[in-house]
């Protein structure tokens, strides 16, 4: 009698055959291209335990084979069972007919190498196969000639049966519901509350008004004459105050916010306005480097295809690149952080540690609607939703989330239990929380000393650069793709901690100070005064920053491909290209741009649009969502994929719509209310508003 899960191991040698550019062969060639027997002294070799003979899952599938043609049953279990490499059957149909439908695979780092779907009888489910594991792995590496294969390597799954277990509607799954809904009646309250008040507001000063206007025109007839000379323009009254009631109920008004986000002016520079369509194509870029390895989670039937098209293909060089897309982010934040801290410095009269803990705590609230919401979302709202043969890599993250859900929200899942984080997109955040707690800092050694701080700012990306070296050279990281271990060691030690990450939010910092320099002369300095000067008069220099900008741009995206995915380059050639090629990119971005600042650049009204402006306000809330979205995708796959270019873009396509529709829901609901109530609390009144009211009261009395 033969056990199941040798026939499977037999599929899945097949797989592992196709992938090694073995022609596709039929399920008939399948079994005689393969000996039974011979796989099963192989299996026997590993493993003294015979009771696999006389199991039930073994008397089954005795009955399978040997009834094969005369039992209809046994024929649509065959049917429904994938029969190659990433060909995952039909799920829903075996399910419906009374079968077990299982999922077994080969994964590295959460990626799945390849995957079968079969349909099989109920007594050989995953969890009997899952005590073969060390013996399906041993026959993995027999017939790849290799040790590295071992059983956590085997992916083994019921998938209707972790349906059931996670997708289960939970005390969570009811909170989080309830929570959505108080926020969206909340809102809607809010609006009709202000949208009813502002007619009874109308009709009270409707009939005053109305007879105030009508005794001046009278009093300016003309005796003489008999005409009647324009009567003169109302005094201005002031609106009535509102209550604190009235002032939160307009923070959480989703109309409000809406016509906000919508239509209301930019308070910045107008020049700075190209940066919102560089924060949006960023996050387009993101989306479309996700999208790439996403699909490389689904079943990929040309799994051979993938190496030859990532060093052929240029187009490739787009996703594969797309990590320098989050260093446009850091500086970004860098940027404005530093704007808006430098100006509140500015204008408070004593500057205190009390003032540094107040940012903190303003940036914390404002960032923790949306990263709460989302994170509610992908635990207990996403496994509802999903539902598919390869849905057991939602599993991994769930646990991780009910387990380390707390470092997150503290902003240390970074540096404790990276690889097992909640949410692994956020390491992001947990980054750029942690570079804002310096930056005030840095801010106030500003204005202490100007020097002082640039030599501060210097100290630490040299100390940074130090750090970066010792990690390359320490954990040999040499950034060759195909290397499992160099991936892991470089997540893990180099790419997620701020130590590593840090100078490219330095260099928006200083970028900050040098554009501060043209709006206010106590910023500035020699330099920033050559270079700004010199922008702004020759032409030529411009043109020069414009070329050597897009020159080393396409240098440093164009070699990427050679670091990490041809050869394997040398440690410190690595090194090189890490430590300096980062900032690199990023200051030779500004070469194009930072003219744009000073009303310089023509070009970067494609940039300025009122679109990307809008868009530009849900950038947090799309990071925080896509790969939720993603992952809704990817594990609701019923079929395998065929891996091309032009999938990898479709697909970012089809995220990337849905994603910013949910954004601005979100941020409507959740961010934009916030923002509102902090500027209420935190904002004072300024005294150039009180005098400028004074006035207009005086002025008013004066004229009657």
């Amino acid at each position: 009698m033969v056990p199941l899960y040798k026939a499977f191991i037999v599929l899945l040698s097949l797989s592992l055959a196709l992938s090694s550019k073995i022609p596709k062969l039929s399920c008939a060639e399948l079994y005689s291209n393969f000996s039974v027997t011979e796989m099963i002294s192989s299996i026997l070799s590993n493993s003294s335990n015979d009771e696999y003979i006389v199991d039930q899952c073994g008397k089954d599938f005795s009955l399978y084979l040997n009834n094969f043609l005369s039992n209809t049953s046994i024929i649509n279990m065959f049917l429904y069972t994938g029969k190659g490499i990433n060909e995952l059957g039909d799920y829903r149909t075996c399910i419906k007919k009374s079968g077990v439908y299982i999922i077994v695979g080969l994964q590295s780092m959460g990626i799945t190498v390849f995957v079968l779907g079969g349909c099989v009888p109920p007594s050989c489910n995953a969890t009997y196969l899952s005590q073969y594991k060390k013996q399906i792995a041993a026959y993995f590496n027999q017939i790849q000639n290799t040790t590295v294969i071992t059983a956590n390597d085997i992916l083994l799954d019921n998938p209707a049966q972790s349906n059931q277990e996670i997708g289960r509607i939970t005390t969570g799954t009811l909170i989080t519901f309830l929570f959505l809904a108080v926020v969206v009646a909340t809102a809607v309250v809010a609006f009709y509350y202000e949208y009813a008040q502002e007619p009874e507001v109308i009709e009270k000063k409707k009939g005053p008004e109305k007879e105030q206007a009508k005794n001046l025109v009278i009093k300016e007839i003309a005796p003489a004459s008999g005409t009647i000379e324009k009567p003169k323009d109302l005094p201005a009254k002031e609106k009535p105050e509102k209550t604190a009631f009235s002032q939160i109920i307009t923070c959480l008004n989703f109309g409000k916010n809406a016509c906000s986000f919508f239509y209301s002016e930019n308070k910045m520079d107008k020049n700075l306005d190209c940066l919102h369509g560089v924060r949006v194509f960023s996050m387009i870029w993101i989306i479309l480097g996700h999208a790439f390895l996403e699909i490389l989670k689904a079943p990929v039937f040309n799994l051979e295809d993938i190496q030859k098209k990532l060093v052929s293909s240029r187009w490739m060089t787009i996703f594969t690149s797309a990590p320098l897309a989050v260093d446009i982010f850091f500086m970004l934040s860098a940027f404005f952080a530093t704007i808006s801290c430098t100006n509140a410095f500015e204008k408070a009269e004593k500057r205190s540690v009390k003032t540094v803990l107040l940012m903190y705590f303003q940036r914390y609230v404002r960032l923790l609607p949306i990263y709460l919401i989302c994170f509610l979302a992908s635990q207990y709202i996403a496994p509802v939703l999903y539902d598919g043969p390869v849905f057991s890599r939602i599993t991994m993250l769930q646990n991780y989330c009910s387990d380390h859900w707390i470092l997150n929200f503290l902003y240390l899942n970074n540096f404790i239990k990276p690889t097992e984080m909640c949410m692994p997109w956020t390491w992001y955040l947990s980054n750029d929380f942690q570079f804002f707690l310096i930056m005030p800092l840095l801010a106030l050694l500003y204005f202490k000393s100007k020097s002082l701080a640039y030599w501060s700012i210097g100290g630490i990306a040299a100390v940074s650069a130090i750090i970066q070296l010792g990690i390359i050279f320490g954990f040999k990281i040499d950034l060759y793709l195909f290397d499992s271990k160099v991936n892991m060691d470089m997540f893990e030690h180099y790419y997620i901690k701020p130590y590593c990450r840090i100078n490219c939010y330095l260099l928006g910092i200083i970028i900050a100070w040098m554009y501060m320099s043209t709006k206010n002369e106590a910023h500035s300095n020699s330099f920033f005064s050559w270079v700004n000067k010199t922008i702004v008069e020759k032409f030529s220099f411009r043109y020069f920053l414009y070329l050597f900008g897009v020159g080393f741009i396409l240098l440093i995206v164009g070699i990427y491909p050679s670091f990490y995915m041809t050869t394997r380059a040398s440690l410190f050639a690595s090194a090189m290209y890490t430590i300096l090629g980062r900032p690199g990119f990023l200051l030779c971005l500004m070469f194009i741009f930072y003219p744009a600042f000073l009303g310089k650049c023509r070009f970067a009204t494609l940039f300025s649009n009122e679109v990307w402006c809008s868009m530009a306000r849900c950038t947090y809330a799309a990071y925080m969502l896509h790969l939720i979205v993603f992952g809704f995708y990817t594990s609701t796959m019923e079929e395998g994929v065929y891996f091309s270019v032009k999938r990898v873009i479709l697909n970012a396509i089809d995220v990337t719509l849905i994603t910013y529709f949910a954004s601005v829901l979100l941020t409507l609901l959740f961010e934009s209310p916030i923002i509102q109530l902090l500027k209420l609390l935190f904002t004072e009144p300024s005294k150039n508003q009180g005098s400028e009211a004074a006035k207009k009261l005086l002025e008013n009395k004066t004229s009657h």
